[in-house]
């Protein structure tokens, strides 16, 4: 068995076990290539028996901007000729969350309003998976922590599991986030370690050269260059192989 479909088998495992809320950890450096092994390889086979959606939270900076990303993420790739209608939607509720204070009875009517459509939109999903990346790189650890928690509600309540892909160390790169790791000991059913050889690394990048037989110097060439976005990779392939 690989490396890779142990990781899968692991994470499978933990999605598997009802005694917790299904958040899943998978954690890997960052450039190891757990988003691109989520996209071409997890997301695909669950798609085989159920909805799957991937999510970025880069940029996102509050908790409700969360919501309306993964609402708007869901529904857009659900229904794709709504979009625009999608979009719109998404827009008005940004607005009225941010002025609410200024809009005083109005814009808490218009908040209280926007919760319940929110809430109605999500329990519409049913079960189903969402797989949430980059949380390392938002700045605030209440941010990281309250994402979490909305996901862990969300699991709990409407079923829906969630694959996170991220850096626990780098979550962990200041000393604000201090005591972040016992709150994902609590929120997540477990961790999966992503650690993969060069091989695979080789094998993803470069699936339609995976049964062709390649020098080792060159394997460690391509696990070189992929992080640095070599400009002669194409070439180099087509050159050497054996």
């Amino acid at each position: 068995m690989g490396k890779l479909q142990f990781i899968k088998d692991q994470v499978d495992e933990l999605f598997i076990d009802e005694s917790f809320p299904n958040l899943v950890l998978l954690d890997g450096a960052w450039g190891s290539g757990k988003t691109f092994f989520a996209q071409e390889s997890l997301i695909p086979e669950y798609q085989k028996s159920e909805e799957v959606f991937y999510l970025s939270v880069l940029g996102v900076s509050s908790k409700n901007e969360f919501v309306n990303r993964l609402i708007a993420t869901c529904f857009k790739k659900r229904n794709g000729n709504q979009a625009s209608l999608i979009d719109s939607a998404e827009s008005i509720f940004g607005r009225v969350e941010k002025n609410a204070d200024q809009l005083g009875w109005a814009g808490s009517l218009g908040a209280g309003f926007s919760d319940v459509v929110k809430s109605y939109l999500i329990g519409g999903l049913g079960e189903c998976k969402i797989v949430v990346d980059d949380l390392e790189r938002l700045n605030e650890r209440d941010l990281q922590m309250q994402i979490i928690g909305e996901c862990y509600q969300l699991a709990e309540v409407n079923n829906i599991s969630f694959l996170f892909l991220t850096d626990k160390k780098a979550l962990q790169h200041h000393d604000e986030c201090k005591g972040l790791d016992a709150f994902i000991e609590k929120a997540f059913s477990g961790t999966v370690p992503y650690i993969v050889t060069d091989e695979e690394v080789f094998n993803i990048a470069f699936p339609e050269h995976k049964e062709q037989v390649y020098a080792l110097t060159l394997k460690e060439s391509v696990a070189h260059c992929v992080f640095r976005g070599h400009p002669d990779i194409d070439f180099g392939l087509s050159r050497t192989s054996i």
